[in-house]
């Protein structure tokens, strides 16, 4: 009997002593099965949010103009001429177009609403261009005339900056029948819609 007891108390030890070791053994896989729950809830949602990025791009004509053209363009011609300068970069990327922005941009102030022809004023039908690309579109554009903002003609009663309008875009001829005075016409330009009190007189003159 005193022997049976003897292993009975020993099994007991050993199970008070083995205890704390099985809880902690059972704490850890218990985190382990959390943590890899996580990572496969996020690789879920990785798949997920790249799914409906690839869907926007495929089917979005501006998403798909984004990726396709503006940023894969990019890249390559940054890897092409890598060593020339920033202004010569952006030219030989973007041709007359880069140039006709940069004339807005050192003609016109940051706070300036600018009216902007559409597509057709580019591109005339059966008319020679400089322009190349697609410099009508506003996303476009406003990459390089940001924080100046654009309106299309067509948006001037719908657009809040309408009728805020400081500076006519003057493209292929287009715009003179906007401004509120009378000057002499060059196809490509930026001019104020108004004049100030300054400018009249000096025009007067």
């Amino acid at each position: 009997m005193n022997l049976q007891k003897k292993n009975i108390n020993k099994q007991k030890s050993q199970q008070k002593y083995s205890s704390p070791n099985t809880k902690a053994s059972k704490n850890e896989s218990g985190k382990f099965l959390s943590y890899l729950i996580w990572i496969f809830k996020n690789i879920v949602i990785g798949v997920i949010f790249y799914i409906i990025i690839f869907q926007l791009i495929e089917e979005q004509q501006g998403y798909n103009w984004v990726y396709n053209s503006m940023l894969k363009e990019n890249y390559k011609i940054i890897k092409k001429n890598k060593n020339l300068p920033l202004e010569q970069k952006l030219g030989s990327k973007f041709g007359f177009n880069f140039f006709y922005w940069k004339h807005i941009i050192d003609n016109t102030p940051e706070d300036a609403v600018i009216l902007y022809p559409n597509k057709e004023i580019f591109f005339p039908e059966g008319q020679e261009t400089k322009f190349g690309g697609e410099p009508y579109n506003k996303i476009y554009a406003s990459r390089f005339l940001y924080p100046r903002k654009l309106v299309y003609p067509t948006e001037i009663e719908v657009n809040r900056y309408g009728k805020q309008i400081t500076h006519v875009a003057i493209v292929n001829g287009w715009g003179y029948d906007y401004l509120e005075y009378e000057t002499y016409h060059v196809d490509n330009t930026i001019l104020p819609i108004r004049l100030s009190e300054n400018q009249t007189d000096n025009n007067e003159k």
